[in-house]
This record gives structure tokens, sequence and C-alpha cells, in this order.
């Protein structure tokens, strides 16, 4: 046995055996690393690491009847005589494997180094001073598109929100929302980065190679503090459609057990929307095509929803969707409301039938209730129950916030919408939501800077920029006001607010030609085109009835404005009987609600009077920054038969030095007023204000610039 051992001792086999492991664990790594850098094939470093488990015997054999020497190689029996040239070879060895074992040490204490210690030490202080960063979150990332021609980006997008859905349902793990994470598609952003943005602690990033009848979805999870790959896996599959949703469940479980010692439960297995590959891509394009909020993508969505629910009828999520679009259709497609109501309904009514618990069906679903306007239970109870299926649903909360905001219930519904922000905060809609509930406290300032959050995240944003706009009219900035509207003309919400601007100056053939919308009852209604507004006014009455109430109530039409109430009750219920806060100037809708009453003769108006003077409690004309609030005050007190405190009040919003509507057409509120001196007086001062801003806006007409605005304008001009 001694002999044995010294003869391999001789031959240097103990020697090769060592750099042959040396080296064999070097190239598994590098072989791991390279099949997730490059994409290579699942079974690459399992290939590696057998050939090389095979090779090792024929490396022993090699070594045995072999030496490499000064002269090259050499059969051992030859190479005895050269005892000399032998001890070269073992020392050449020798270097060889500590060189290797030095390599390895620094790749394993390096390794545990960088798992132990932050990736910036400088800014290791102050995380954990603030914890900032949850450690019980994550963020998924858009997933990479790797397929042959690239054209399969819908399809990756939709996997990871997929998979963003599954991990939402966690208990105990917040999830960044889609419309904030996918903000990162594309951007040379690092995980530190993104992680700040997101206020997350884990990242899930992969990518998706779809081939024919073959699918490769390769995925990671990163901690955000450390950098480090805590887990990553590539899986192989046929096409088909069991196989996507188990990918998903196996990815999203595997995650939970690496997050185990912060997470008590597993993710529930994913539902099984639909067994047809063709009906889940067309369900991912429609979802991918209705983002944009434009009418030709609107249509395109329908198109790739309709394919969906054709290819199987039961796809309950699809359904659902298809409601969504029809809803969308009427806000920014001009859509006519019956048809779309119909529409919406029935595909709800058919996603309820087919899958009554899932998430996404019970949030469009709440959608569906928040656009019929029926009464706020209703509306609140269905949101609840689409955030108790998911709570990282960011969509619900946002709608939960929007629906109390619309019942005049401002602070409960900046909550929610600050919580649908915590969830998703880089949602450009959501910050749109939240300047609506600013505007309500009068809060100009955090009306205006929200909006320009939402514009820097997405400079291009038409909607952002129509809200500026006429957030900027009411600073008394109005050739920055018309400057933004006029760089996104011909979008609905832009042309409404350049509407706004031409309608309060004056400029009617401005006005008409533009053919925004929003304002196509004004010009029949201020020329007493009494049949053109009856043939508009039926067309835009009859969906929602507190919106129905507030038009008739500015168009003087008391019996529509009773039968309205007459028919919606239970929509106006919290009108009828609400106890209003004291120093409120917010209560258009109230004061509307009070007028049909009392042109009716209806006894419930001396309810609503005594709530209207509990809300104006303690109110005083001014200054407020929204010139809504002096209206509805002197309104107040012409209901309080008092016309002098109501020209205190219309003196008050001209002393503001802002052009209104309300000295360009009749209104029933202060007829009483018109043959007074005083009224006669503000309205020249009005009027005055109005022909100084034309003179600007015609100036601006007649020398259009080559480009109205930019982006770049929005933090040093805008906030001028």
């Amino acid at each position: 046995m001694e002999k044995l051992f010294s003869e391999l001792k001789r031959r240097n086999i103990f020697r090769v055996a060592g750099v042959y492991a040396v080296i064999g664990w070097l190239l598994a790594q590098m072989a791991s690393v390279l099949e997730n850098a490059m994409n290579m094939p699942a079974w690459f470093d399992t290939m590696v690491v057998s050939s090389l488990l095979l090779g090792f015997p024929i490396a022993m054999i090699l070594a045995w009847a072999f030496e490499m020497t000064p002269e090259g190689v050499k059969r051992t029996e030859s190479a005895n005589a050269d005892e000399e040239a032998s001890r070269k070879t073992g020392r050449g060895l020798d270097y060889v494997l500590i060189g290797g074992l030095a390599l390895v040490g620094v790749l394993i204490i390096g390794g545990q180094f960088r798992s132990s210690a932050p990736a910036n030490p400088d800014a290791a202080p102050s995380l954990a001073q603030t914890n900032k960063i949850d450690g019980q979150s994550i963020a998924v990332l858009p997933f990479e598109d790797f397929s042959p021609d690239k054209d399969q980006s819908y399809f990756a997008d939709g996997i990871a929100e997929e998979l963003l859905n599954v991990l939402a349902r966690v208990d105990g793990l917040r999830v960044a929302s889609r419309t904030s994470a996918f903000t990162f598609k594309a951007r040379e952003s690092s995980i530190s980065e993104i992680a700040a943005a997101l206020n997350v602690g884990h990242i899930l990033e992969g990518s998706v190679r779809k081939s024919g009848e073959t699918l490769r979805i390769t995925a990671q999870l990163i901690d955000t503090e450390t950098d480090e790959h805590l887990w990553s896996e590539t899986y192989d599959r046929p096409l088909t459609a069991e196989n996507i949703f188990e990918i998903q469940d196996e990815i999203s479980q595997a995650i939970v057990l690496e997050l185990n010692g912060q997470l008590d439960l597993l993710p529930e297995t994913s539902s099984r929307p639909t067994q047809s590959t063709e009906a889940y891509d067309a369900y991912l394009k429609g979802k991918e095509a209705y983002r944009n909020r434009t009418e030709d993508a609107l249509n395109e969505s329908l198109d790739w929803m309709g394919r969906a629910v054709t290819l199987d009828p039961d796809f309950a999520q699809a359904h659902a969707q298809l409601a969504r679009i029809y809803s969308l259709q009427r806000e920014y497609a001009g859509l006519g409301n019956n048809h779309a109501r119909f529409r919406s309904k029935t595909h709800i009514d058919r996603a309820l039938e087919l899958a009554p618990n899932d998430w996404e069906v019970l949030s469009e679903y709440a959608w569906q209730i928040f656009g019929e306007r029926l009464n706020l239970e209703d509306g609140l109870a269905a949101f609840d129950a689409a955030i108790s299926a998911n709570p990282n649903n960011a969509s619900a909360h946002r709608g939960r916030g929007l629906l109390l905001l619309n019942y005049g219930e401002t602070e409960d519904g900046m909550v929610s919408l600050q919580q649908a922000r915590q969830l998703d905060p880089k949602s450009e809609v959501l910050l749109i939501n939240m300047s609506r509930g600013f505007q309500d406290r009068d809060d100009i300032d955090g009306s205006q800077a929200i909006l320009l959050d939402s514009l820097r995240l997405n400079p291009d944003f038409q909607l952002a920029r129509g809200q500026l706009s006429q957030v900027l009219v009411q600073r008394g900035n109005i050739e920055m006001a018309h400057r933004i509207a006029m760089s996104c003309q011909g979008d609905n919400y832009c042309d409404n607010a350049l509407g706004n601007i031409y309608a309060r100056l004056g400029m009617d053939d401005r006005l008409a030609a533009l053919g925004a919308r929003s304002w196509s009852m004004y010009l029949p209604f201020k020329n007493e085109n009494t049949a053109e507004l009856d043939r508009l006014v039926s067309i835009a009455t009859g969906f929602d009835p507190l919106s129905d109430l507030g038009l008739l109530d500015v168009m003087n039409r008391p019996t529509e404005a009773y039968s309205t109430i007459q028919d919606s009750p239970e929509r106006l219920d919290l009108l009828l009987d609400g106890e209003l806060e004291p120093n409120s100037t917010n209560l258009r809708d109230e004061l509307a609600l009070y007028w049909a009453l009392q042109q009716a003769g209806d006894q419930r108006a001396a309810d609503v009077r005594a709530s209207l003077s509990t809300g104006f409690e303690g109110v005083e004309p001014g200054p407020y920054n929204f010139g809504t609030a002096y209206i509805n005050g002197a309104k107040w007190r012409m209901v309080e038969n008092d016309p002098d405190g109501a020209m205190a009040w219309l003196n008050a919003l001209a002393d503001r030095g802002v052009a209104t509507t309300f000295v360009q057409v009749k209104s029933h509120w202060f007829e009483p007023l018109y043959d007074r001196p005083d009224y006669q007086a503000y309205k020249a001062r009005m009027r005055a204000i109005a022909d100084r801003d034309r003179q600007l806006i015609e100036a601006q007409l007649a020398n259009p610039p080559e480009i109205w605005w930019t982006p770049d304008e929005v933090l040093d001009g805008a906030e001028q």
C-alpha cells in the first residue's frame, strides 16, 4: 500500500487531481453565469459539470501514463530517468494548485462579504436610520423579450404582470404596482435606484423567449440592499396555457419560500383563466393596447379582447376587461352613454357569473359600479371586496378614493388615494386624481405640485397638461395656460382646457372652431338657441344624476332637474339627508339640489337649506384659490335673500383679476342683481379683465411660436 501511495505521489496523481478539482469548480461557476447572462439552454451548466465528472477518471489515467516535461509530454517510464524534470513538473502543478485555491478563496470570501455588507457602505447608515426600504416588499420588473424576432414584448410584459398579480395576493407581502414597476422598462437604472423609487426590498426580473411551440422563462430574485441574486431559475416548456400558469405558480412559490423568514403564507395557486393559448395571447395584446387611452388604442384593444372571448367564451378576465374598455371608450372616445353602459354591464355580468371571487373581476365590477354612479354605499362595498381579494390592488384603492371625492368626502378620499400612491408611486393618472382632491381643499399649490409630479413622470401626458393649464388659469397666468393647452391641441382634455380659456374671454369664434365636446352646449346656451340646446341636453343627460343636476342648474331647467331627483332618489340620498361640516365652499351640488326642490315647491328644500346654513357657517368672501368658491358663496347669500352679501362675494371674485364665464352668460341665480349699479360696475370690471387677457391670447395666436410649450418649462415656466 505504501509503495502504491509513493508511486501515485511520484506520478503527480494527487497534484493533478487537485488542479483538476479547482479548475473544474471554476469552470462550473463560469457555466452557471454564462447560462443566465447569455440566455443559454437550461441544461448548459449541467452538461459542463457532467463532462467534468466524466473527464476526471480520464485525467487520472493520463496523469499515471504521461508526464509534462520541459521537452514535452513523455511516457512516465521514459521520464523516470530525469528526476529533476519530474520535480519541476510537480512544482509547476503546485503553483497552479496554489493559485487556483487562492482564486477560489477570493471568490468565496468576496461572496460572503458581499452578502453581509451593503453595496454602498456610505449609504448604509441612512438606510438604517430612515427604514425607507420595506423588506417584506417586491417589485416585478417587465421581463425582457428574448424571442428571435423581438416581437413578443406584450407577452413578456403580460407574464411579468401575471406574476405580479399572483404575488400581490400573498398575505404580508407588499407588491409595487404594475404601473410604477413598468416605468423602468428599457431604462438604464441601477437596482438601488429602482428600489429607492419603488420603496421595495426585493426585485424580480427575468426574460421570456417564445419561439414556435416552445417557451422559456428565466427569472431571478435580487436583494435590493446587497444587490445579491437570492434565487434564479430557467423554465423550458412546451407552449401551452397550462404550462404558462404552472410556471407562474412555481416562480411565485419559490420567491415566497426564499423570503420565508419574513412571510408566513405561500401564495395561492393561480387560477387557470383559460386553456386556450391563443385566447390568452389575445388577452395580453388587448391589455397592452388599452393602456394608451387613445381612441385608436381602445379600438385595437376592443378587437383583441373580442377575439379572446370568441376563442374562449368562458374567459372571465377577458369579459371583465371588455367591460372596462367600453367604459373607457365613453370617456376617451366619445362612445354614447347608453351604448357604453349596456355593453359594459353585459360583459361584467358574464365575468361575475364565471368567476365571482376573482380579484380582477371584482375590481372591474367595482369600477362598473363607480361608472353607474348608483350610491356611495354600494360603491364602497364593491371596492372593499376588490381590495380584500387583493390588498395590493392600487386601482381599487384609487377608485375608492375617487368615489369618496365624488360624494364630497374629501379627506377620506385622499386617504384612499394616498394608499394607492404607496402601492403605485409612478401612476400619472393617480396623481391627476389627487390633484382633484387638492382642488376640493382649495389647495392650489398642492394641486399644481402634484400635476408637475405627473408631468415629470410622463412629460407627454396630455391629461396632466390640460389640468395644469386650468390650474394656471386660476392663478391668473393666462398666457402660460394657453401655451400649455395649445401644445396638445386635438386631445380631448387639452381642447377642454382651451375651451375654458376662450369661453372666459368671450372668444366665441375660436370656441366654435375648436369643437371641444365639453363645451358643445355653451354657445347654444349663450345665444339662446333653444332647439339645439334641447338636442344636446338630451344627449348629455341620463347617465349620472348628480352631473345632470349640475348641468340643468346652469341651463336653468328646473322641471327636468326635479325629475332627475325624483327618478334617482338613491343617488341623491346623501345630499338630501347629509349633515355638512362647517366652513365649506365646495357645495355646488347641494346648492343645485336646493334650487331644484325650491322651484318645485318640495318641502325638502327647507332641510337642504338648513344643511347649507351649517356648511357655510363661518365662511367669509375670500381669499380663495378657485373661482368656484366665490360663485358658491354668492349663490348662498342669494338663498338667504342677502343681495348685498352676494355682491360682496362677487366683488371679491373680481379682486382676483381672473376672468369668469359668469359674466358672459345669464345666470338665474343672479338675475335679481342685474339692475343694481354695483352689479353693473362688477360686470364692467370683469369684462375689462377679460378684454385684457383676450389681447394677450390674440397676440399669441397672431404670432404663434414654432413650439408652443415643451416639458422643459415644467420647472421654470409653469411654476412661475
